[in-house]
Parts: structure tokens; sequence; C-alpha cells
């Protein structure tokens, strides 16, 4: 009767042990069929959000970056690094702040409001739930990463050197 008892016990612990673990298994899933990979289905409320997802796809993230502010964004700002780039993290409060703040930027990423800004690389603007991300650079593993973890980027230069607004009139044409 003991043996039975410690055996119901234990096969209890490894099945809510199974269940836990497939109830944290929300990021990047792969299709068995090909390479796909399908984009991170639950919100980014926090840099710690974004930097646990990068690093459960095999991103090399360091978050111990500076606390970071720009004139234009009201969220709260931290720089951390994918894959050796720096990219700002931007968090707010609700995400009507954060769509509040992507609307100002233009298509190209190069005007803030009222602001023209000279960047020292090529902007790429993301956004998902409660954070605004930028990366300014052209690493394409760093913008993958980001893609794969936020979604297509919504204003920004395209590989090609093209805006956003640009790429998408020539889809439209």
């Amino acid at each position: 009767m003991e043996k039975t008892s410690l055996a119901a016990t234990l096969s209890s612990f490894a099945v809510l042990g199974l269940l836990t673990a497939c109830d944290n298994l929300t990021g990047d899933v792969m299709d068995s069929d090909s390479s796909t990979s399908f984009a991170y289905s639950g919100s980014m409320d926090t840099h710690q959000d974004l930097v646990a997802y990068l690093r459960s796809t095999n991103n090399q993230v360091d978050d111990t970056g500076p606390e970071i502010t720009q004139p234009f964004f009201a969220g709260e700002g931290k720089q951390i690094r994918v894959n050796g780039e720096d990219v700002q993290v931007y968090m707010y409060t609700t995400e009507e702040a954060v769509e509040q703040d992507a609307a100002n930027i233009s298509a190209d990423g190069r005007t803030v409001g009222t602001t023209q800004v000279t960047w020292i690389g090529e902007p790429h603007f993301f956004q998902d739930g409660h954070l605004l991300v930028l990366y300014l650079g052209n690493d394409a593993e760093v913008l993958l990463a980001l893609e794969d973890a936020l979604g297509p980027q919504f204003a920004g230069m395209e590989d090609d050197g093209s805006s956003i607004s640009e790429s998408a009139s020539s889809v439209e044409e």
C-alpha cells in the first residue's frame, strides 16, 4: 500500500511539473516541416520580458546597460546588448502611452514629432505591448531576433536602404 501511494505521489509531481513547463511555453515555436519561426505570442511589458524571450531563442543578451532617455520618448529607457549590438528599450505604463509616442515617429524613423534626428546608425523601430524598441544598425541577426520577439518593425529603414513607407508603397503598386 505504501509503495502504491509513493508511486502515485511521484507521478502526480511529475505531471504537475510537466504541466507547469508546458504552461510556460509561450515563446518561439518552430514548424517541424520547415525552419519557419513564429513570433512570440505574449505581450512584452518590461525589458525583462524581452531579455528572457531573446535568451530563450539562443541570442546573447546583456541587460546590465545604463538607463537612458530621449527627449521625445516618455517611456523609461534601458540599454541592452543583443548579440553584441546596442538596443534601446523604452517601457511605458500603458499600451496607449507607447502607441502615442510610436505615432510621432515618421515612417523612415528620422523624425520624431517635430524633431529631425541624426542617428548614429540606420533606425529600426519595433513596438509590442508596453515596449518601444529602437535598434540603430544593420546586423541581420539582431534585426531577425527583434522581429521574432516583437513583430515587424513599424518605422525605420529596410535592408535595401528604403524606408518602411517606401517599401509599403512599392508592394501596393
